[in-house]
């Protein structure tokens, strides 16, 4: 079977048509589209379209510090491992909580706010 390359308006269409419009916003789509086409090309891999693969490997959040605070809980946003990014930086919780997401996985920002991270 060959492989049939898809442009991005078939890639965002995709996740409503398998009933995952939620997963992600318009704006996280085009993000995963552009991340997953810019690998392909450096890594002259092919990617196949799996959209569940997708939802399942990557989330959107709205901030990073959201996405922190999902991964290691707690409302303050301030606690013992955020402390190396934080302590005399004089950073934001959004600042230093990307910080340790980078340091976990891979995190890219999403036009108009927000950030699609790999889940780990």
């Amino acid at each position: 079977m060959i492989a049939r390359i898809i442009n991005e308006s078939e890639f965002i269409e995709a996740f409503d048509k398998m009933g995952r419009g939620d997963n992600f916003s318009i704006p996280g789509r085009r993000a995963l589209f552009e991340y997953l086409s810019d690998y392909a090309e450096s890594t002259g891999e092919t990617v196949e379209l799996d959209v569940i693969g997708i939802c399942c490997d990557w989330a959107e959040y709205e901030s990073a510090h959201d996405a922190y605070l999902e991964y290691e809980g707690g409302e303050s946003g301030h606690n013992s491992l955020l402390e190396p990014y934080w302590t005399g930086s004089g950073r934001s919780p959004e600042t230093a909580s990307t910080e340790w997401i980078e340091n976990q996985t891979m995190v890219f920002p999403v036009d108009g706010g927000g950030v699609i991270i790999q889940q780990f």
